[in-house]
């Protein structure tokens, strides 16, 4: 009796162990959520192991499609060509949009690759690593000597570095501080709109500027590095400029960059500091293909007026305020994009576009629409949420606009 009874009170568990198994579990509980969201954690390793693979994977693709190019230039004096690498790019990637340049060439992707004419590809420059060298007295007379080795000789001991990290001549180019005084123009100062600041001489006989463009000037009267923050009027007139070239990463202004390279046919990638777009491909008549339009872009006036060729317009972002005279006078033009809530001014943003045609979708809110559509003459339909729609197809005197009824 006395056996059985001790037996029963000692079968169970007691209080104390119970609160330690608990304890127990719940510390090992934290420890496998540590383990998998934690900052080194399973899931944060598996994510960033994912991003490797998808970085490794477009690096593979870069290199196979360089490699593909650099092949197809062998009877080619051993070079890439421009042609040869779009083809490749496309094949690989299936879009070239993203490469800018006329060798060496840029591709902007998961990360930036830099493209030289014998096939090598880099990751991005070391700008800090550049920066600093310009300020130090003795690598900058390397630099100094290196340029002079190309043929610089008339610019004050100025020192400018190019879109790929490497040292140009700055006798090639006109250049001044910015107003502000806190970048680089590159026009000569006191330029009128005209005044280019690269001569269309300077042009070589495949349509392509000697080197890259300056993205850091040392200004040796000021002792001081400048990143070049304004391409206003920079190729302007520049007859035989068929390939533009990579434009830094710096620039702010590109007003009127390409005005009037008739011979261009294929744009750069523009920038994410961009801002003002007006008038950068004006009246480029061989241009058929837009570039993307980042969304940091607020003024696109006149960014597109007189492309004759061009048949597609691009998407337009919605930080985009100003559209006066966007794509006047591009007579090839077929398909309208889609305008945003952010646009405030249309004055004869279609003017004499004599091949659009079908539905625009207008969400801009603005009533300075005069002259929009004057001049085109093809069937097109409005719709969107704009509250002038009906005030914007009456800008048209050949009845051809009309607003899309529900």
């Amino acid at each position: 009796m006395n056996f059985t009874s001790k037996f029963k009170k000692n079968k169970g568990i007691t209080l104390i162990a119970l609160v330690v198994t608990i304890i127990v579990l719940l510390v090992l509980a934290g420890v496998s959520i540590a383990m998998l969201t934690g900052q080194n954690g399973i899931l944060k390793r598996t994510a960033q192991a994912k991003e490797e693979t998808s970085n490794k994977q477009e690096e593979d693709l870069v290199r196979l499609a360089v490699s593909s190019a650099l092949t197809d230039g062998l009877t080619q004096g051993n070079q890439i060509t421009d042609e040869n690498l779009r083809k490749e790019i496309k094949n690989a990637i299936g879009s070239d949009e993203n490469l800018s340049g006329n060798g060496p060439w840029k591709y902007i992707g998961k990360k930036t690759y830099y493209i030289s004419l014998n096939g090598g590809v880099g990751d991005t420059v070391n700008w800090d690593e550049v920066l600093e060298n310009l300020q130090d007295a003795s690598k900058r007379n390397e630099l100094l000597n290196e340029a002079k080795s190309l043929g610089q000789s008339n610019t004050n001991s100025d020192v400018g570095i190019g879109t790929d990290g490497n040292v140009v001549n700055l006798d090639l180019w006109e250049y001044c501080l910015t107003n502000s005084g806190d970048g680089i123009k590159l026009q000569s100062s006191g330029g009128s709109y005209e005044d280019p600041g690269y001569l269309n001489s300077n042009i070589t006989e495949d349509g392509k500027i000697q080197g890259e463009v300056p993205q850091y000037i040392f200004m040796y009267s000021k002792n001081k590095t400048y990143p070049v923050v304004s391409m206003r009027s920079t190729f302007y007139g520049c007859t035989s400029l068929k390939i533009a070239p990579i434009i830094p990463d710096s620039v702010v202004s590109m007003e009127g960059t390409f005005y009037g390279c008739t011979s261009l046919t294929t744009a750069p990638t523009i920038p994410n500091s961009v801002t003002d777009m007006s008038g950068t491909f004006a009246e480029c008549t061989s241009l058929t293909t837009a570039p993307t339009i980042p969304n940091s872009v607020t003024n696109m006036s006149q960014t597109f007026m007189k492309c004759t060729s061009l048949t597609t317009a691009p998407t337009i972002p919605n930080s985009v305020t100003n559209m006066d005279g966007t794509f006047e006078n591009c007579t090839s033009l077929t398909t309208a994009p889609t305008i945003p809530n952010s646009v405030t001014t249309m004055f004869q943003t279609f003017l004499e576009c004599t091949s659009l045609t079908g539905n625009i979708v207008i969400n801009a809110n603005t009533n300075m629409v005069y002259g929009c559509f004057a001049g085109t003459i093809k069937p097109i339909t409005l719709s969107g949420t704009s509250t002038t729609l009906q005030d914007l197809a009456e800008t048209s005197s050949n009845n051809n606009v009309t607003v899309q009824t529900e």
